[in-house]
């Protein structure tokens, strides 16, 4: 007698899967909130009035999650870890691989989001090939202040310069959409994943959304800077965001 297969993993299943998979197992050990949220993440969540809602479209598909959850830029930072590559984009705040420790704490606090994860527990993205689009006003917009600003700037600066990411700039006239917040293209070994974050939730887009969300990122790379204009860009506003605050 063969057993009856169980339920298809859904795409929230595998988020919290990756998520799982990423942290080490002193996290798992002493996080029991992490567990509380999901009611011990035996299967994840993703009916109506949960932290993790799997949106249903035409013909019952299921090809996007809202994750509104305590922990939920823990988890997009395991979608990351083992990405063959990383594209974003941002007009707004700089996305969360490309953030100092300040710089992301100041996000969390100014959107009042709580985490019972020590940074050390977090998941760490393996080297991937990182790319960040940077809209030309993220530039000149002193986010926490002139200070944490210049630092979060020399930051990507490092970044850029070591070949660890590619920062591109993307000029202020750029012909291009600037979603509210910002967009994420990852690159997994079993499919592409797309992610949009704002201060509330993060929306992963899977299936039919690939195709305009692909041709949106190569919209933005086709209008980015080239490499050295961009990095001579990034030095230019440091420098200039460091001598404000003095």
């Amino acid at each position: 007698m063969h057993s009856s297969p169980g339920p298809a993993p859904s795409l929230a299943d595998h988020l919290i899967g990756l998520h799982l998979a990423a942290l080490p197992t002193g996290a798992l050990l002493k996080a029991d909130d992490l567990f509380e949220e999901f009611g011990g993440l035996l299967r994840a969540p993703d009916d109506e009035g949960t932290v993790m809602r799997t949106e249903v479209e035409d013909d019952d598909r299921r090809h996007r999650l809202r994750d509104t959850g305590r922990h939920r830029r823990d988890r997009l930072r395991a979608c990351m870890s083992g990405a063959n590559s990383v594209r974003a984009f941002t007009a707004l705040v700089i996305p969360v691989p490309f953030q100092t420790y300040a710089y992301q704490q100041m996000v969390a606090e100014a959107e009042a989001e709580t985490t019972a994860l020590p940074p050390v527990w977090w998941p760490e993205p393996e080297p991937a090939a990182m790319t960040l689009f940077l809209d030309e006003y993220v530039l000149v917009r002193p986010v926490g202040g002139h200070t944490l600003m210049a630092r979060q700037l020399q930051y990507l600066h490092h970044l850029a310069e070591q070949g660890t990411a590619r920062v591109l700039v993307l000029p202020g006239h750029a012909p291009v959409p600037a979603p509210g917040g910002p967009l994420y293209e990852i690159e997994r070994p079993e499919g592409t994943l797309y992610a949009d974050e704002d201060n509330i939730a993060v929306l992963y887009r899977v299936g039919p959304h690939a195709p305009a969300l692909r041709a949106c990122m190569d919209r933005y790379e086709q209008a980015a800077l080239p490499p050295d204009e961009s990095l001579r860009r990034l030095d230019e506003a440091t420098t200039a965001m460091a001598q404000k605050h003095v």
